[in-house]
């Protein structure tokens, strides 16, 4: 399959689309109430910037899950496959949660227990003489 068939099977291109045309209703409305209000200049400049910033991750999204009667999915392509570490992993929720929480990330706390895992499944973690 192609790269853009599998955008269209994935609907990344009509979440871009949808993004598209919903960002640009909020542009036009914080154009229209920014005078009213007594807003500042830039805060047209603000929402077009978070809409631009937000692209990249509503794009990620679209492409990794799914949206189905039984709920959100990870995308049915990746089923199949065995994640390195699981996200019921709880050292990668409390590394996520510290970065949203505390702005910092310490990647080391997420990344020894993937290798520890793979490791031990491989049978790596024995001295070898």
């Amino acid at each position: 399959m192609s790269f853009l068939g599998e955008l269209k099977r994935r609907k990344v291109i009509r979440v871009a689309a949808v993004y598209a045309v919903v960002a640009w209703l909020v542009v036009q409305i914080a154009a229209t109430v920014e005078e009213p209000l007594n807003l500042p200049g830039w805060v047209d400049t603000l929402v077009i910037l978070l809409f631009l910033a937000a692209f990249p991750i509503a794009v990620i999204i679209a492409w990794a899950y799914e949206l189905t009667p039984d709920g959100i999915r990870t995308d049915s392509a990746a089923r199949g496959s065995r994640p390195v570490v699981q996200t019921t992993d709880p050292t990668l929720q409390v590394g996520f949660s510290d970065f949203i929480v505390n702005g910092k990330y310490d990647m080391k706390d997420v990344i020894q227990p993937a290798y520890d895992e793979i490791n031990e499944e491989y049978g790596l973690n024995e001295q070898q003489e």
